[in-house]
């Protein structure tokens, strides 16, 4: 049985799965943070469900990008129960969760997905996407943090007939498609219907992590302590800085 976890956006999206047979979810989005609630709410869906950590085959976890607090606690989990459990431990694009609620849309074979976390003044967390004939899920554009116009233009310059927004607060990331892209055809997914989906881990490609304490959270970009770093020590590379905060 495969325990899927992703901890990147304001939902806490937990989700057991026998292969393409989802057995038990929950996604938790309140006030509460997710380090309050992630041991407890895995504890209490293996019980509802019937089963123990001995059951738990695999373990996926979302590594970003997303929120910083968020992310570490989500990858600090997996890499505890990988290292003390022994369980085999794998890691997906948070971005790429996001963007599985497309599945059942019946879109076209130029349709690209594009997951979109809010980073603030009009930056975004995004990546593209789309689905291949086999009904995979591929990346067509590298998860990245950009400035929404510049990455407008990179849309644009796609061979695609239209594009699948996933995410929350939409409305200013759509409005500048709209107005710089005014012939790009456009669709948004909100809400609930945004969250990253734990239960569809077999429909995209998991990278099998063969050191769990190795594993670090895809940030996208320096933190405002990295930076800082980086800044004193010229030359630095950024996995020398993610190995000495870690």
């Amino acid at each position: 049985m495969r325990l899927v976890v992703d901890t990147a956006t304001s939902a806490l999206c937990i989700s057991l799965v026998e292969g393409a047979d989802m057995v038990a979810t929950t996604s938790l989005n309140g006030k509460r943070q997710h380090g309050e609630l992630l041991v407890s709410s895995v504890a209490e869906l293996l019980t509802q469900a019937g089963y123990s950590v001995a059951d738990v085959t695999e373990l996926v976890v979302g590594i970003g990008p997303g929120s910083y607090t968020g992310l570490r606690m989500g990858v600090t989990f997996a890499k505890t129960w990988a290292t003390s459990v022994g369980t085999p431990l794998y890691s997906v694009s948070s971005l790429a969760l996001m963007a599985l609620q497309t599945e059942l849309m019946q879109l076209s074979s130029g349709s690209m997905i594009v997951p979109v976390m809010d980073a603030r003044r009009m930056t975004a967390y995004t990546g593209a996407y789309y689905w291949d004939k086999t009904g995979t899920l591929r990346n067509m554009l590298p998860d990245c943090h950009t400035e929404w116009e510049s990455w407008i233009t990179r849309l644009q310059q796609q061979d695609c007939q239209e594009v699948i927004l996933v995410g929350q607060n939409l409305d200013s990331f759509a409005e500048m498609i709209r107005t710089q892209a005014p012939n790009l055809k456009m669709i948004c997914v909100s809400d609930a219907h945004a969250y990253p989906r734990t239960n569809a881990t077999h429909l995209l490609e998991c990278e099998a992590i063969a050191i769990p304490t190795e594993l670090a959270p895809h940030y996208a970009h320096a933190t405002l302590a990295e930076q800082e770093w980086l800044d004193k020590h010229e030359g630095a590379q950024q996995d020398e800085v993610v190995e000495y905060l870690a």
